[in-house]
Formats: C-alpha cells, structure tokens, sequence
C-alpha cells in the first residue's frame, strides 16, 4: 500500500484501481501507486478511463519494448525503500537526489540508481517524476 501524507493533514491512498477523487483543492485521479491533477471532474473521468483502458491492455506483450519486464502490480521497484516527500524540500531535483540516497541505502546497484535518474530525468513534467518515483519506492 502507498499512502501519500501532506503536511495539510491529508492522506491519500495511492494503492488499487485508477478512481477519481475530489478534494478541496480539485480533483484526482488516484491508483496503481499515481496521484494526477486533473483541470475537472470531467477531465478525471476521461484520464480515469483511459488510464483503466491503458492498464487492461498492459498484459499485451507487443505494446511491451524487447526486455522490458512486466509490471503487472502497483508495487515499486524498492518496496523496502522509503522516501518521505511531504515537508520537505519540493524541488525537483532536491527530491530526485532524496530518492537516490535511498536507493542506494536501500541495496540497489549503481546500474539502477543510474537506470532511477535517466528514467525521471526524461520526464515531461513535475506530476510525471512523481509518478515515476513511485515506481520505484515507497513514499509518503
């Protein structure tokens, strides 16, 4: 199970199925380990579904790249491992170096450190270095 706990008081469990979630501040879309913003509850409901129609079809080994293991559950990589991100330091790269101690306190190689920061280094967006953390480790 990931929960996600804010220095609000909020907690949210990350853990399940794709399902929306409104809060005071908007709405979500909550589950295999995620948490993503969404504009409305209109557009929860359509990246709810398409992310439900992208995990139904992630048992389709072509979609898969050549070597590329399948992850079927929402656990990461490092379950063992944990990173705490609410009340601390938000900035990108203040989390990233966060998650790589961790990593490597936690037992992993320098091959999947390095493989940790290519991964969230080529990301697209603030939201998607988080999801992608969650890959990897346990958060709150």
């Amino acid at each position: 199970m990931s929960i996600l706990r804010f220095t609000d008081g909020v907690e949210i469990d990350t853990s399940g199925e794709y399902r929306t979630l409104k809060l005071r501040d908007g709405w979500y879309v909550v589950g295999h380990g995620t948490l993503q913003p969404c504009a409305d509850q209109e557009e929860a409901t359509r990246v709810r579904d398409e992310l439900r129609a992208t995990s139904e079809n992630a048992g389709d080994h072509a979609s898969k790249s050549p070597g590329e293991p399948s992850r079927t559950d929402s656990r990461p990589k490092y379950p063992d491992v944990h990173v705490r991100l609410s009340g601390k330091d938000g900035n990108v790269f203040s989390i990233i170096g966060r998650v790589c101690q961790a990593l490597r306190r936690g037992g992993a190689t320098a091959d999947d450190v390095k493989a940790f920061t290519d991964e969230v280094t080529a990301s697209g967006s603030y939201d998607e270095v988080l999801a992608k953390i969650m890959d990897w480790v346990d958060v709150s």
